[in-house]
């Protein structure tokens, strides 16, 4: 008798859209951090447990928008990251 392998699968990410201290972006969550994404200035924001009162949830982003915005997000990090290990290195 043989079993049967069950693939492992990713869950879809997740985004929403939403207002954060009156301004208007998504939420994402690419890694560890929540991070709000305004879609006006085009900036990142980490969300803290301090600032949480400051959301409101509208709704769901479609799946390949929740993609493409965590993609963005990974990417700031990875920036980010690569700045910061230039910095120490200099």
């Amino acid at each position: 008798m043989t079993t049967a392998t069950i693939p492992q699968t990713t869950p879809a990410p997740k985004a929403f859209f939403c207002h954060f201290d009156g301004e208007p972006g998504i939420l994402v969550k690419p890694g560890k951090s929540l991070l709000f994404f305004n879609t006006d200035t085009r900036q990142y924001v980490t969300l803290t447990p301090a600032t949480m009162h400051l959301l409101v949830l509208l709704g769901n982003v479609s799946e390949h928008m929740a993609v493409y915005y965590e993609d963005m997000a990974r990417a700031r990090d990875e920036r980010l990251t690569m700045t910061a290990a230039s910095r120490r290195a200099a």
